[in-house]
Parts: structure tokens; sequence; C-alpha cells
């Protein structure tokens, strides 16, 4: 490769615009493979403990709704309550569910 071709690629990388064909030619190059991954930001407990209180968020959040509109809202203390417990019942059931909800912030909707 050109020096000019490896300051472009480089110039390509740091404005995130470089392309997974421009790296793969350039690790043929260099007899080399390229390794694409997924770093979590997070540790796997967390991210389950914060998607279990998203899952309990929005469903309390829908109940809460219906009840208000029947007049039988209850507190935030309440809510807030039972936003846990929902919480720590979907941590230890897990459900398959957890991950469904597009919804839900940290989620990637199905048709992703």
């Amino acid at each position: 490769m050109s020096q000019s071709a490896v300051t472009t690629l480089e110039q390509r990388e740091r404005a995130g615009t470089v392309t997974m064909a421009s790296l793969a030619r350039v690790a043929n190059a260099l007899d080399c493979d390229v390794a694409y991954a997924l770093v979590p930001r997070r540790g796997l407990q967390t991210t389950v403990e914060r998607q279990a209180r998203a899952v309990a968020r929005s469903q309390i959040a829908r109940v809460a709704h219906t009840m208000a509109l029947e007049q039988q809202g209850v507190s935030s203390g309440e809510s807030a309550e039972q936003e846990r417990e929902l919480s720590e019942r979907l941590l230890y059931d897990m459900p398959r569910s957890l991950w469904n909800d597009g919804e839900t912030p940290g989620t990637i909707p199905s048709s992703a």
C-alpha cells in the first residue's frame, strides 16, 4: 500500500468512516485477519439489572396509566416499590421476554 493510501485510511479511521472492505484490504496486505468485536461498556450483571428495571418501569407505567384513568392511582412511593419488586422478580425468573421489549431503552428491536 502506498503511504498516501495508509494516510487516507488512518484519517477515515479517526473520522469513523473507514469501511470493513478497506480494513480487509489492509489486513490482507499485512497477512492478517480483521477481528470485529463489540465490547460491553458495563458488566453483564449491571446490564441485566438495568434491563430488568427498564422492563419493570415500562410495565408499571402502563398499569399505572390505566389505573389513573379509573381513578385508582397509587402514590409515587408505592409505584417505586412495585417497580423494585417486579424488577427483582424479573431478575429471579429471567424470562426470555426480558430482552424482547423493543420499546425499552437499551434493547434492539427485532427489525434491526
